[in-house]
This record gives structure tokens, C-alpha cells and sequence, in this order.
């Protein structure tokens, strides 16, 4: 009795040795097990409803015309990615890139136990996630799925990638920072305004879509601003929120549609390269999964990526292709654990920890673009797989108030990578401000007169004392001591005698002990009547 396939207990490469034995159930088996996930990927990708189910019809039909050229069926997956990615970037090319359409939403997910204040916390997320990948360009935002939302790592995210695993290492951890520095800028964009004057003013004609210049100018400000810069910290990591974006769902006759169009394909192709019928399909499968048994131990070994070996889901940097396993290693490539510093308002030091994870040794030299900005050591030699710490040193004696940015470059003979330091130079701190002293009030007891002294002083730093002094050339001198009346200072000076010439002046010191003289005053206190 001939053995029946269990579509949902076989593993990709059983599925593939049925689809290529003329199976068409197997077929199916392949759009149920993978078609949902590439369309949502897809519409991840695209942000276009029709764009994708195209863009997953187009891959299960070069799936049933390429079936043969599969070397490594236990590779499907990645394949079938790496196929839609393309497909998608296609389209994106096509129309111009991603064009955004009000009504083109993540499609709402029923849920019984949603409440309306659940409800409505999920699409204020969507909308966030949603319009922070705006920022990012279409080959970041496809791996970012992949990676997050699809599960896809290691060498199968570079397989569907299209690159080496090394590569898809160093894009990966560099699209880390940026969505961390992207997606944050967003959050306290939409929440911060009411908390910050200095944000709400840069934002006054922002429409709510985070462009890049967006980005850059609120993450700009992010940096050099306290209040923003603590609500960003205390915010959940924007890394976090993409993951939870939730499953768009494929139109349900997207399946229809596949086996209609593409497996009249594939069991043409199955037929053409000596497929039989049901009946002699398991005979078949054996000894094609033999064959790929083989072949998988042979790929295994020569392989970082599926899409270079078999032509299909290259991209726009070809992957390696397949060479013999005694064919020399391939380039040293770094690794950095971080592509942007940030020294803040204080901080002088910083270091970035930098891995080979290519397969040969590099010399690296290290230099920084700016003069305040040294880093050690000048020279690093990093074998495969070792690690070396770069030390950063910011001299900030000569630096003017505010912003300041340098580039430290790693330079090999394989290449050229960097990474960003920034700081901001506070303001040296300043004394008080003093406004010159007016006589407001004078007061008469008998033939003694008493004048009440006013003026204005501000100060970045609590004030200690606001003294009011006077003098006379051919009369009294004296000071006194100035309370706070409302945004004024006063005190009440005399008793005098006479009309009497006085020169005024008002000295204020803060705690810090930074201390300022205010501009005097002459005035002539007249007799009482």
C-alpha cells in the first residue's frame, strides 16, 4: 500500500519532493503552510492590498517554474521570501516607491474580548509603527519584517535577503540604531508637544508623517533637550513595538487564485521532468529526497546564501555563489555594537566594540574627522571572530555652545566602515541679570524722609542676596537688604534728612557665587512738605 503524505506533519523538503511527483494536494499544503505569511510580509512591504496578493501570485508561479532549480528544499522558506521581497521591490520600482493611501490601513483583527480602550490603544500603535517605517527605505523595511515579524535570522534571513550572512549581520545591527533613533523621534513627537515649547515650535506646520527631515530634526532635539530626552528613555523600545504589529490578513481567494494560475505550472514541470502519477508519487519522492539529500549536504558546506546559488531572490548586491570548500575564506567583515554615540551635555569617553565576522584577518586603521575627537587605538588587527574595543575621547575645552558632530572611520582593505559621535557643549553658566534701581515711594516722618527702592533681577540659579547700596558725595552712605515682590526686588532705604543726592546701585549673587553689579541711579530726594 502506497504511503499518503500528512501535508501538515511533512517537512518542506517531503512537500517539495510531492509537489515535484505531480501532488497537487502537496501544492496546496505549500500555499497553506507559507501563503499568509508572504502576503503579509508582502503588504508590509508594499502597503498595498493588491500589490501583494499579486506579489504572492507572482511567487508561487516562479516557484512551479523553478521548481526544479530548488537545490536545498529544506530551504523553501527563505526561497519563497527572498522571491516575494523581489517581487515587492519590483512593484515599489514600478509606481515610483511606496505611495500612502488613507484608506490603506492594517486590516483590523476581530477579537471578542476587545474592549474600546483596547481597541484604541492597538490602532494608535499601528499608526505609530506604521508611519515610523515611512522613514525608512524599502530594502530596511522588508529586512526589518523578515527579521521581526517573520522570524527569519542568520542564514536564512540572508538567504532571503539576498546577501551573505556577514552582511545581513552588519545591515541588521545598523537598521537596530536606526529605528531605535527613527521610531523614538516619532513617540515624542506625538506625545511630547504639550511639554516642550521648544519641540511644539519646530513642529508647527507638521502634518503628523515622520519624513526624514522629521526624523532628523526631532531626533536632533531629542538630544540637546532634557525634558524630551527623559520621556524618550522612560518610552517602551521602539524594536518592541514593531514586533507587535499585528497579522494582515490574505484576501481569501487569494489560495483559489494560486492553484489556478501556478499549479497547472508546476505539474506541467512535474510531468516534464519524469513526475508520475499518484499512485507512483511516493516511490518518486523517495528517490528525489535522496537526490536532495545529497545535494543539501553539498550546499551546506559551500553555501551563505540559497538566492546567489540558484539566481533567484538576488538583490541588488549579489550574493556569494558556490565554490569549492577548499576555495580561499571570504573578506573580514566588522561588526560594530553601535553606529551612533552620544556624549551628551558631560561626557567625555565612550567605546564601541567591534567583531570580525568575516572569515579572514583585517588591519584596521582608526581615525576621527574632527580635532576634538580622538580615538584608540590608531591601528587594530582583528582575526575572524575576535573582537576589539575602540576607545573615543572628546576634548571639549575648544568647543563653541552647542551641537557638535565627528565620524570615526574604520579603514580596511575590505572596505570602509564608521560610526557617529555626537555631543552638545552647554553654555558656559552666566550671573545674574540686574536692571537699574528706581525710586518708586518716598515716605515722610516729620523732616525725615524714607524712599522705597525697586528693580528687576533674574538668574539662572537660586539667588543668595540682592543688596541695594548708596552714596553721597556730602551725605550718608549705606545698604540694605532687597526681598522678592512678585518679578521685583525692593527694599526700603534712609531715614535722610534734607534733599540729599543719592547714587543707587543694586548688587545680586546666586548660590553658585556668581555674583553682577547692576547700572546706577542718581536721584535727589526732595524735602517733605
Amino acid at each position: 500500500m502506497t504511503a499518503v503524505l500528512d501535508p501538515d506533519a511533512a517537512s518542506d523538503a517531503e512537500l517539495v519532493a510531492a509537489v515535484r511527483a505531480g501532488d497537487r494536494a502537496a501544492f496546496a499544503a505549500v500555499y497553506d503552510r507559507y501563503g499568509g505569511k508572504l502576503y503579509d510580509f508582502a503588504y508590509a512591504t508594499t502597503r498595498h492590498r493588491e500589490d501583494a496578493a499579486d506579489a504572492v501570485a507572482d511567487t508561487f508561479l516562479r516557484f512551479a517554474e523553478r521548481l526544479g532549480q530548488l537545490r536545498d528544499p529544506e530551504r523553501l522558506r527563505p526561497w519563497l521570501y527572498a522571491i516575494t521581497r523581489n517581487e515587492c521591490l519590483r512593484r515599489l520600482k514600478g509606481r515610483g516607491r511606496m505611495l500612502f493611501d488613507g484608506d490603506e490601513r492594517l486590516a483590523e483583527m476581530a477579537d471578542e474580548a476587545a474592549t474600546p480602550e483596547s481597541s484604541a490603544e492597538n490602532t494608535a500603535l499601528r499608526d505609530l509603527v506604521w508611519a515610523a517605517a515611512a522613514g525608512l527605505a524599502d530594502r530596511d523595511r522588508a529586512m526589518l519584517d523578515l527579521h521581526l515579524r517573520q522570524g527569519l535570522d542568520g542564514a536564512e534571513l540572508a538567504e532571503a535577503m539576498g546577501v551573505s550572512a556577514a552582511h545581513a549581520y552588519v545591515q541588521l545591527n545598523r537598521l537596530r540604531s536606526q529605528v531605535e533613533r527613527s521610531l523614538g523621534a516619532l513617540l515624542v513627537a506625538r506625545t511630547g508637544r504639550e511639554d516642550c515649547a521648544e519641540l511644539d515650535a519646530l513642529l508647527t506646520d507638521w502634518d503628523g508623517t515622520l519624513t526624514p527631515i522629521i526624523r532628523k530634526r526631532v531626533a536632533r532635539h531629542v538630544e540637546t533637550c532634557e525634558a524630551c530626552g527623559a520621556r524618550k528613555r522612560r518610552m517602551v523600545s521602539p524594536w518592541v513595538l514593531l514586533a507587535a504589529v499585528p497579522i494582515v490578513l490574505a484576501p481569501i481567494g487569494l489560495r483559489d487564485r494560486v492553484l489556478e494560475e501556478a499549479w497547472p505550472i508546476a505539474a506541467a514541470s512535474s510531468s516534464t521532468s519524469g513526475g508520475g502519477s499518484s499512485a507512483g508519487s511516493t516511490s518518486t519522492g523517495v528517490k528525489v529526497l535522496a537526490v536532495v539529500s545529497v545535494i543539501a549536504t553539498v550546499v551546506s558546506l559551500a553555501l551563505l546564501g540559497i538566492a546567489a546559488a540558484s539566481g533567484f531572490g538576488a538583490a541588488p548586491e549579489p550574493a556569494p555563489t558556490a565554490t569549492p570548500t577548499d576555495a580561499p575564506p571570504s573578506p573580514g567583515v566588522l561588526a560594530l555594537s553601535t553606529y551612533a554615540i552620544d556624549l551628551g551635555l558631560e561626557e567625555v569617553v565612550a567605546s564601541v566594540d567591534v567583531r570580525n565576522v568575516g572569515e579572514s584577518p583585517l588591519t584596521v586603521a582608526v581615525g576621527a574627522t574632527q580635532s576634538w575627537l580622538t580615538a584608540e587605538p590608531s591601528t587594530l588587527a582583528v582575526g575572524p571572530g575576535e573582537s576589539a574595543v575602540i576607545v573615543v575621547h572628546a576634548d571639549r575645552s575648544g568647543l563653541p555652545p552647542g551641537p557638535a558632530i565627528a565620524t570615526v572611520e574604520l579603514v580596511t582593505p575590505a572596505g570602509t566602515w564608521s560610526f557617529s559621535v555626537q555631543l552638545t557643549q552647554p553654555r558656559p553658566p552666566e550671573p545674574p541679570r540686574v536692571g537699574e534701581p528706581t525710586v518708586v515711594r518716598i515716605d515722610c516722618i516729620g523732616v525725615l524722609r524714607t524712599a522705597t527702592v525697586r528693580t528687576a533681577v533674574s538668574a539662572e540659579a537660586a539667588l543668595s542676596s540682592v543688596v541695594v547700596s548708596w552714596s553721597s558725595d556730602d551725605g550718608p552712605t549705606g545698604s540694605a537688604d532687597m526681598s522678592a515682590s512678585g518679578a521685583q526686588w525692593e527694599a526700603t532705604i534712609g531715614p535722610f534728612s534734607g534733599p540729599v543726592p543719592l547714587t543707587l546701585s543694586v548688587r545680586a549673587a546666586d548660590q553658585r557665587g556668581l555674583a553682577t553689579t547692576g547700572p546706577t541711579t542718581t536721584t535727589v530726594l526732595e524735602p517733605c512738605s
